[in-house]
This record gives C-alpha cells, structure tokens and sequence, in this order.
C-alpha cells in the first residue's frame, strides 16, 4: 500500500450507504471539483470531493467512479481494507466487508507524475448540514 489503508476509511464502518450521488463541490482550497454526495441510513451525509488536475493531461486528476455500489446492498459496513495496484501506482481498491458479502471499488487517485498531487476530500455531515 502507498497513499492509503483501512484506517483511512474508518469512518465507513457501522453505516450502511442507502445513495450515491454525482456533484460538484469545492475542495480545501475553494477549487470547483466532481465529487459524490453519499447517504447514509442514519442521515450521516459523506461528501468526497476529488482532486483538480492538469488542464491539459490526467496528471492529477483522482476518479471513484465505482462508489455507485455502496448503495446497491442493505448491510451494515464491518471492515474497509484498502489496496494499490502492484503495476499502476495510483489505482486502487477498496474491499469493503458486510455481514457474509465482499465489494470491490475501484478508483484512481491521480497522484500520476505527483506534481498536482491527488487523494479524495472528504467532509462529513448530518442531515442538517452541520459538520461533525
């Protein structure tokens, strides 16, 4: 593992992702960005914003296009593993672990060249918009 590992997704375990949603929200540096807007069944809102790259090639550019699957199941997150790619430096996955059930994520996380960076913001919210 390079950039991440399970601790990292800790936040997910004990919540059970009801929908997915594709945004535009803004990092920590105020920049406009695609993200993903997720619900979860207790009302926790989790927005991930992704990293803004090159203009003009991927570099930089980070992509979770799979988080579509959180909200295709109805169990309850007991474990998030996280793996990179032994070939490709900057794609991973995520095993996320249910109750009898494994999903797989794919995402990339734009580091390529390093010099625009990369990795996923992540803001957690309630259901009234206040962060927790």
């Amino acid at each position: 593992m390079k950039h991440c590992d399970g601790k990292n997704f800790n936040f997910l375990i004990g919540k059970s992702i009801v929908k997915v949603e594709k945004t535009i929200c803004k990092d920590d540096y105020d920049n406009k960005v695609n993200g993903y807007k997720l619900t979860c069944d207790d009302g926790t809102i989790i927005e991930i914003a992704t990293n803004k790259g090159c203009g003009g090639c991927s570099n930089g550019w980070s992509s979770f296009e799979e988080l579509i699957k959180l909200q295709e199941n109805n169990n309850v997150i007991t474990d998030v593993l996280c793996k990179y790619d032994d070939i490709y430096d900057d794609e991973f996955q995520l095993f996320i672990y249910y109750e009898n059930d494994m999903l797989t994520i794919k995402g990339d996380d734009g580091y390529g060249n390093g010099y625009y960076g990369g990795g996923f913001y992540v803001t957690i919210k309630n259901l009234e918009g206040n962060n927790l």
